[in-house]
């Protein structure tokens, strides 16, 4: 659930409902992501405001920054 909530974070979404039809549209993510299916919003929105301890959510909020150089990098190389 961690990777999606970057996935959430990466594209700046406020809400699941974003991240529910971005996997719906791709299946692979799923299985990249770790889900044998795609997580309801509920269980998303759960996860994301109830599920973490403060300090994590705080580390998950400066991390997609940083992959998201990481990624934007490996993709600049490859073209």
């Amino acid at each position: 659930m961690i990777r999606a909530l970057m996935v959430i974070e990466l594209h700046g979404w406020e809400y699941e409902t974003a991240l529910v039809g971005y996997l719906d549209a791709r299946p692979g993510l799923v299985d990249t992501l770790g889900f044998e299916n795609i997580p309801t919003q509920s269980t998303i929105w759960r996860t994301r405001h109830e599920g973490f301890t403060d300090e994590l959510l705080r580390s998950r909020s400066v991390s997609p920054p940083s992959v998201y150089l990481r990624l934007r990098t490996v993709c600049l190389l490859r073209e």
